[in-house]
């Protein structure tokens, strides 16, 4: 056999092998995952998803001033409609 066909075979089989490996993995992981998890595991997960995405969403953001606004003797919503000019 010449060098060139020897190759081929060598290639050919990790290949063959890499694709079996890959499958198998998928099958695996596809018909066999079965995670137990806890309402408290559950939770925390949650909890950390949600600091994270917070964390995410508002670390671009510098720390604004919000402006003290006078209802002029307005009380509830109609103190905040008076900032708006209404």
């Amino acid at each position: 056999m010449s060098k060139k066909r020897i190759a081929v075979f060598v290639l050919a089989g990790l290949a063959s092998l890499v694709g079996g490996l890959i499958l198998f993995a998928y099958y695996d992981f596809t018909h066999n995952l079965h995670l137990t998890l806890k309402s408290e595991q559950v939770s925390d997960a949650q909890i950390a998803f949600k600091g994270a995405m917070g964390e995410a969403i508002f670390s671009a953001q510098g720390p604004k001033a919000v402006p003290d606004v006078q209802g002029e003797g307005n009380s509830g919503l109609a103190a905040c409609g008076a900032s708006l000019g209404t």
